[in-house]
């Protein structure tokens, strides 16, 4: 029997305004095989930047209240979850701890900031493709309500921190079988409340 503890890795950094402050920090959790990619930030105001372009933000509730149009062409989206759209036509969930003010500028569309410093999780995943079987239902509404997005959105409050990886052999009639267990340390968004 082998035994491996893997330990967290973190990465810091500070950036701008916010290095006023020597307790601000993010650090990034990867998990082979997940699809999030989590960053939990301290007092740091989140930047997402696209390889490419923007094309839009969108809040993922039933009414778009939320979300203002400025006369400089600032969108500006407030909640827990969203969608952001790329010029190559990829989705991205974007889900978070605590409601945040996110600004994205239509003119220039190659970044998305936080309104302000945040101290909480970002997740981001790639949103499966839909197949739309009806032309008369729109991409964005049958991608909210495809069984792809709504599960990410499920499991998007608890992510992985950490983890032990053990593994055993044994031989049997067919040859040697390997079994492999992954156990993850995690944790829960705080104060999480499903905004869809």
């Amino acid at each position: 029997r082998f035994s491996e503890e893997t330990a967290a890795a973190a990465v810091v950094a500070v950036d701008g305004d916010d290095a006023s402050t020597k307790s601000a920090y993010f650090e990034s959790y990867l998990v082979q095989g997940s699809p999030y990619i989590t960053i939990k930030y301290q007092t740091l105001t989140p930047s997402i930047k696209a390889l490419s372009r923007f094309t839009d933000l969108q809040l993922i509730v039933s009414n778009d209240n939320k979300r203002r149009l400025s006369d400089d062409g600032v969108m500006s989206v407030t909640g827990t979850h969203f969608i952001a759209k790329t010029l190559e036509g990829l989705d991205w969930l974007i889900a978070s701890s605590e409601p945040i003010t996110l600004h994205f500028n239509t003119r220039i569309p190659t970044t998305i900031t936080g309104s302000d410093v945040f101290t909480g999780v970002l997740r981001f995943a790639c949103l499966p493709t839909t197949t739309m079987s009806d032309e008369h239902i729109s991409k964005s509404s049958n991608q909210i309500e495809s069984t792809g997005l709504q599960r990410l959105i499920q499991h998007s409050s608890v992510y992985p921190t950490g983890g032990n990886v053990d593994w055993t052999f044994r031989s049997t009639n067919e040859g040697r079988v390997a079994t492999l267990r992954f156990d993850f340390n995690t944790e829960t968004f705080g104060n999480y409340e499903d905004d869809t």
